[in-house]
């Protein structure tokens, strides 16, 4: 192996280590950008998002704040005023603007979109948790209001939408899947979409068509550290390496997969965090270096850029 290739990156006085992408260990051991991140409730630590990037050589971090604790847009900006080279601003759905179609959300969400200083649109719930509230019908005009401010700012919009029932220990697809992908998605082809949790919990075929259909659409991977059996659709297996047909569809489209932590900075999040993003690095392993530099942090780094 050759020996590891350091530099210094000027953000926020931290170190990054950029080594040969598969480690001894078999895992990823590059640097890695999260494309999936909150703040949620009273206890959330932005600093400690900080703190625990830089213990896992993590070098930029998507936000989109969430309603609980009072988290505003205003917040964001003011936290990548803060770490301006670690944070990417994010204009945030999971607001009570979205949540209760107030006509007045849509508005300033566009003129945020085009101030210059938001970087992406998101985390836009459809249906939130498996079998949880519909936040926006799967057609919903709204929706592609979302997606014409998406296209005409140039910036990328991550949708979250998990159309399944769950049935004890069973999961059920609803016909929301259907709906969403063809009103929504269809409707949405100048625009950039990251469908959230490797596009809405399809499986690998399903994803194959996706993306095939959709040359702008990209699945985040978020959710990847998750139990698999909270899932309708495993992405890992036993040994948090990438079953094999997902594998095979990662490595056929190696540039329209991003990986996200999905953590929201709570104080039970930073803990777990170190544990979630070793199983990233694990999944990320069994890849073509190649490959896993991508999804780690080469995609993330060229959405982020579209504009």
């Amino acid at each position: 192996m050759k020996p590891a290739l350091f530099f210094v990156a000027l953000l926020a006085g931290a170190v990054f280590i950029e080594q040969p992408a598969l480690a001894q260990s078999g895992k990823y051991s590059g640097v890695i950008s999260d494309g999936h991140g909150h703040f949620k409730g009273r206890n959330a630590n932005p600093d400690g998002t900080i703190a625990a990037m830089d213990r896992n050589n993590i070098d930029k971090v998507v936000i989109w704040v969430k309603q609980q604790g009072g988290w505003k847009d205003k917040d964001t900006l003011a936290f990548h005023a803060k770490y301006p080279d670690r944070v990417v601003s994010g204009v945030a759905f999971q607001q009570k603007g979205w949540s209760k179609q107030r006509s007045e959300f849509l508005r300033e969400v566009r003129q945020k979109a085009a101030s210059g200083k938001f970087k992406w649109l998101g985390e836009v719930s459809v249906r939130g948790k498996i079998g949880g509230k519909l936040h926006s019908p799967p057609d919903s005009p709204r929706l592609r209001q979302v997606l014409d401010i998406a296209a005409e700012s140039g910036l990328p919009v991550t949708f979250h939408h998990n159309p399944y029932r769950r049935h004890a220990k069973s999961f059920e697809r609803t016909g929301e899947y259907e709906t969403f992908i063809e009103a929504t998605l269809a409707y949405g082809t100048d625009a950039t979409i990251v469908w959230a949790h490797w596009c809405g919990l399809s499986n690998p075929e399903e994803a194959r068509m996706l993306l095939k259909r959709f040359a702008n659409l990209h699945c985040d991977l978020a959710w990847l550290h998750n139990p698999q059996d909270s899932v309708p659709n495993s992405l890992i297996g036993d040994e948090n390496r990438f079953l094999p047909a997902w594998k095979a569809l990662i490595e056929e489209f190696p540039d329209r997969f991003i990986v996200g932590v999905d953590s929201s900075a709570t104080p039970s999040h930073l803990m777990e965090y170190d544990s979630w993003v070793d199983k990233i690095r694990t999944a990320l392993g069994g890849l073509r270096p190649k490959t896993a530099r991508l999804v780690a942090t080469e995609n993330f780094h060229r959405l982020i850029g579209a504009k």
